[in-house]
């Protein structure tokens, strides 16, 4: 139950990652929502199941947008375990341990992804990557951070519970 429910989760943020929110932007960037929702994840869960959580949400939709199949769930995989190990270090729920990390992870994971994408031979210059783009959608995130960080630990003990539940009840 909590796989599916995870999964629900993650379509929906694809969804609108993908399809857009129009009202949903900030200096023309829209967010990171599969990043943000696996640096969030990776919080509460630890490294190993944030870079599994990552991987799924990167191939998901590496596999929706069809071009460079396996970056993003490589960058996101990569941002998963380096998000669970700084904050296995940190004290993870200090208010601004977490906005700090959401704004250097989103930054981290932009700046890979368009590494990758330098490495399977499109290129780019640096000038066109666009640090205000970068730093736009890190600060949304880390914006959107404030009002999804407690919303998504409700949810996981629920998703927990009703896992817990079916489980027992066979």
């Amino acid at each position: 139950m909590r796989y599916v429910g995870y999964g629900l989760i993650l379509m929906i943020a694809l969804l609108i990652e993908t399809g857009g929110a129009p009202g949903l932007s900030l200096f023309g960037v829209r967010p990171e929502l599969l990043s943000l929702l696996t640096m969030l994840f990776t919080m509460s869960h630890g490294s190993q199941r944030g870079a599994v959580f990552g991987f799924s949400a990167g191939l998901m939709h590496d596999l929706l947008i069809g071009r460079f199949i396996g970056l993003y769930a490589s960058v996101l995989l990569l941002l998963g375990a380096a998000i669970g190990f700084i904050t296995e270090q940190l004290f993870k729920d200090n208010f601004l341990v977490r906005l700090g990390t959401v704004f250097a992870g989103t930054a981290l994971s932009q700046v890979l992804y368009f590494l990758g994408m330098a490495a399977f031979g499109r290129g780019i210059s640096w000038l066109q990557l666009g640090w205000q783009s970068v730093l736009a959608a890190s600060v949304l995130n880390t914006l959107l951070s404030l009002f999804l960080y407690r919303p998504m630990l409700i949810l996981d003990k629920r998703l927990n519970y009703w896992h817990e539940l079916l489980k027992r009840t066979g």
